[in-house]
C-alpha cells in the first residue's frame, strides 16, 4: 500500500543518516552528509547543485522537513562522480545509493 511505502522510506532514512558524517563543500548554498547509504543534502536556496558521490547507483529522494515524509523522485540514477540535483525551491534530498 502506499502508507506501508512512505513508512519504509521513512525508516530506511531514519537508519541511514545516523551513520553520515558531514562533508565540507565549500559552498553556502547547501549542507551535506554522506555515508555508505548515500548522501544528504539540505538548501535553502534551492537551484541545480553538483554534488561528488562515490560512482554507482542512486536512489533520488525528497524529504518534506515539516513531515519528515520521504518522496521517491527518481528511483534510480546512474552516477559516475557527481550528480547535478534539482533542488527546486530547496529543502532536503537524500541520494540513496541502491548499488
Amino acid at each position: 500500500s502506499a502508507a506501508s511505502d512512505v513508512y519504509k522510506r521513512q525508516k530506511d532514512f531514519l537508519a541511514a543518516v545516523p551513520q553520515m558524517k558531514p562533508v565540507l563543500t565549500g559552498n553556502e548554498a547547501y549542507q551535506q552528509l554522506s555515508g555508505e547509504n548515500g548522501t544528504v543534502v539540505y538548501t535553502q536556496q534551492g537551484g541545480n547543485i553538483t554534488v561528488s558521490l562515490p560512482a554507482g547507483t542512486y536512489a533520488v529522494k525528497y524529504i518534506q522537513p515539516r513531515s519528515g515524509e520521504v518522496t521517491l523522485l527518481n528511483k534510480k540514477v546512474k552516477v559516475e562522480n557527481t550528480y547535478t540535483l534539482d533542488a527546486g525551491k530547496g529543502g532536503a534530498y537524500w541520494l540513496q545509493r541502491i548499488k
